[in-house]
């Protein structure tokens, strides 16, 4: 499907030790932006990584003018992750997509039709391919962030979102781990928002190892949660 935009775009990979895949997403990610506009710029966010990844980045940069890199010194979290390139981002729209390999970014051309109609373009993993505890604990998930906030999203924390760059005039992230997702969709519908969902394939992880879900992180987790409904993170 040929798609092009007259809207400049920035696309935002948040990544941790991820030696094995970047440079092959990286790749792919430069092949199918060059398809659909001449305007984007690419943020890698280095959220601490302690194996091969910022070396690679450094190299990927060379090559590629569009390619920045943030780099934070310690593993921050996903959320913080987030935030950093959002903070830098200069185009009209934003994008982010996991860096572990598990998505394609050929599909967003399919979200690029919504976004002049919709506020939020999102991805929902059709059957998601990984170990059957991280499929139920993410649906469990999900069921409680739509229940208490009465949030229309079946795939809450899917990583592969289009969005308007004008919306983080209004929202603004606090959270620094998983629940950026919710944060971000919570205050998305409260503020008005539009939201459109769609469905997308996840592949499974070939290479690296699976991260986010961490028990020790689950008292903060939870925390995070209550504050967003109480209001405490507006």
């Amino acid at each position: 499907m040929d798609v092009k935009i007259d809207k400049s775009i920035s696309i935002i990979l948040p990544l941790y030790n991820e030696e094995e895949n970047i440079a092959k997403v990286i790749r792919k990610v430069i092949e199918v932006l060059k398809s659909i506009t001449d305007r984007y710029e690419i943020i890698l966010v280095d959220d601490g990584s302690i194996d091969k990844t910022p070396g690679i980045i450094k190299e990927l940069q060379q090559h590629n003018k569009y390619t920045h890199c943030v780099r934070h010194d310690t593993n921050l979290g996903y959320g913080a992750a987030l935030a950093s390139g959002f903070h830098v981002a200069q185009h009209d729209l934003l994008f982010f997509m996991d860096a572990d390999g598990q998505f394609d970014i050929s599909e967003i051309k399919h979200f690029i039709s919504f976004i002049e109609s919709y506020d939020f373009v999102i991805g929902c993993r059709i059957k998601r391919s990984d170990p059957w505890y991280r499929v139920f604990i993410g649906n469990c998930y999900s069921w409680l962030i739509r229940k208490l906030f009465k949030l229309n999203v079946k795939d809450i924390n899917c990583g592969f979102k289009l969005f308007k760059r004008l919306v983080f005039s209004v929202i603004k992230i606090k959270t620094t781990g998983l629940l950026v997702n919710a944060e971000m969709l919570v205050k998305a519908k409260s503020a008005g928002y539009s939201i459109k969902e769609i469905g997308i394939t996840h592949y499974p992880r070939l290479k690296g190892k699976q991260k986010g879900l961490q028990f020790k992180l689950f008292p903060v987790f939870l925390r995070e949660i209550i504050y967003l409904y109480t209001g405490k993170l507006n």
